[in-house]
């Protein structure tokens, strides 16, 4: 089953929500969520906070879904092909 098939689930809480829309942008779709990766989740004392991408394609034709299907993200991504 590949990412664009598996409907979102939210068996845990996040803190925040990323929506990512994208049009055959595929390399810099990657740039953003490399960056996105990079992020530090901490709230100083407060501990950490979670959050989770979704990433919305118009109908791209660039290899987007594919992509982004074999790509092992380091946080919760969800991918939805309109």
């Amino acid at each position: 089953m590949s990412l664009s098939d598996t409907p979102i689930e939210r068996p845990v809480a996040v803190d925040v929500s990323v929506v990512v829309p994208t049009f055959n942008r595929r390399d810099q779709l990657f740039q953003v969520l490399n960056a996105l990766g990079r992020q530090i989740t901490s709230r100083g004392d407060e501990g950490s906070f979670s959050f989770e991408v979704v990433v919305v394609s118009d109908g791209s034709t660039d290899g987007t879904p594919e992509a982004v299907d074999s790509w092992d993200s380091p946080y919760p991504l969800h991918f939805i092909q309109q």
